[in-house]
């Protein structure tokens, strides 16, 4: 089953700005390799791409606690200008 975009999700996801980096505000080059600094530890860094409703990572998280877990969802745009997302 596919989420619905809220409207509210765009100001709403400013509120976790420390970790979360928005189509509006991208992170930049000096965030790149500082996981360590985001989740406060050495530790392995499991990347699941295209998350949906985020069940298979939740459930990674929980059963590894000795691993940091991350998550994105990601959209990209035609060339015809539209959108394709995921």
């Amino acid at each position: 089953m596919r989420l619905r975009r809220k409207p509210w999700v765009d100001e709403a996801i400013h509120d976790f700005d420390d970790f979360v980096f928005p189509k509006d505000k991208p992170a930049g080059e000096e965030q790149k390799g500082r996981w360590h600094e985001v989740f406060g530890r050495q530790a392995p860094l499991y990347v699941e791409l295209g998350t949906g409703k985020g069940d298979f990572i939740s459930q990674l998280a929980l059963r590894h606690p000795e691993v940091n877990s991350n998550a994105c969802s990601c959209s990209w745009m035609n060339p015809n200008g539209s959108g394709i997302h995921s």
